[in-house]
């Protein structure tokens, strides 16, 4: 199992951009951190999901 903002999840062996969409997140509108270290959504497509892997999705919200 690897913890995606703090809720155990059955994403290991995954490819982190698809598992993402997958999720419904729109990659242009959020950062993603993985054990501490920020992912470029350009490294995301090579990025695996690995077991007890620590990921943190931060969605960005414009206001004004």
């Amino acid at each position: 199992m690897a913890r995606l903002n703090g809720v155990n999840v059955d994403a290991t062996d995954r490819n982190l951009k698809e598992y993402l969409l997958e999720q419904g997140f729109l990659l242009e509108k959020i950062a993603v951190e993985k054990n501490g270290d920020i992912i470029p959504r350009s490294k995301m497509e090579q990025d695996v999901i690995h077991e007890n892997d620590q990921i943190e999705v931060v969605t960005f919200v414009g206001g004004g």
